[in-house]
């Protein structure tokens, strides 16, 4: 931010005139609606100047899909994450954001709940749902066996 005219220097404010300082620029600002004033060495203001600082567009999950496991114990259950809207290079994460990772398909998964977070190039993250990889009940055998001492007429049913 800068002015002109009035006398000597000038002091700087963000919020209608009820702070200024010395500093031109104004870092850590949240969306929102600010109004911009400076006021020179003989405390002479400037119209209001009305500025608005809006949120990014970031990213947009559009589909993300788990696919269980084929068997009870196994690991081979996948995620695969589409996004829109990204900006700059995109990572995805299954963890929770502990990790991130270029890809957008996940294999080789063990049964667990998974939750899906992406990150832009500004560092920004969207969160997704939380996915569960399932995997089936064991395969199971029941059994009745039938003995017969001394007889070829044993059963396993």
């Amino acid at each position: 931010m800068s002015a002109s005219g009035g006398s000597g220097s000038f002091t700087y404010s963000v919020d209608g005139g009820s702070n200024y300082t010395t500093n031109t620029q104004f870092n850590n600002l949240t969306a929102q609606i600010y109004t911009l004033r400076a006021k020179d060495s003989n405390n002479c203001e400037s119209n209001d100047s009305i500025v608005t600082l809006t949120e990014p567009v970031g990213s947009t999950i559009t589909v993300q899909q788990a696919a269980n496991v084929t068997c009870n114990g196994d690991a081979d259950g996948t995620i695969s994450i589409l996004a829109t809207n990204p900006v700059g290079g995109l990572t995805y994460s299954i963890d929770g954001g502990q990790t991130f990772s270029t890809t957008s398909d996940f294999t080789g998964l063990a049964p667990g709940t998974y939750r899906v977070v992406l990150k832009d190039a500004d560092n920004c993250t969207t969160t997704g749902n939380d996915l569960t990889v399932a995997q089936p009940q064991p395969v199971s055998i029941d059994t009745s066996v039938t003995t017969a001492l001394g007889d070829v007429n044993g059963a396993i049913t």
